[in-house]
């Protein structure tokens, strides 16, 4: 039986940089995400680019009715398709209009040639969504 070669400096070094990334990563991962929350006192704050220029970053608020707030214990993951053909509302927007659908889920460019597909709509078992 041969005797155990200490790792070699290559691999040490490799660990080292793989360790660093990842802490890097981490890191700005962690810090990225704190910008996005609205709790976050940063983006409150006013960005100085340099001596000559100042912006100030503001978070609009946004108004919500009470009738478009889902209501407390209702479980929107649960529940079924069903039938809507009653709301003149249907469909809220059409696949020429909206720029963030991708060419996947777009029927209608892929060939589908009816709309009826688009009176379905998703109804949680003990409550409503708001339009």
């Amino acid at each position: 039986m041969q005797p155990l070669r200490p790792p070699s400096r290559q691999i040490q070094f490799l660990f080292t940089i793989a360790l660093a990334s990842l802490l890097i990563l981490g890191t700005t991962r962690i810090v990225l995400d704190n910008f996005k929350s609205s709790r976050s006192q940063f983006l409150r704050l006013p960005l100085i680019l340099s001596n000559k220029h100042k912006v100030e970053v503001r978070i609009l608020a946004v108004e919500i009715e009470d009738e478009d707030v889902i209501p407390e214990g209702c479980n929107v993951f649960e529940g079924k398709w069903v039938w809507d053909n009653t709301s003149s509302l249907f469909p809220f927007y059409t696949e020429e209009s909206c720029p963030y659908l991708v060419k996947q889920v777009t029927c209608q460019r892929n060939g589908r040639p009816d709309s009826l597909y688009q009176n379905w709509k998703w109804q949680p078992f003990g409550c409503n969504l708001p339009r």
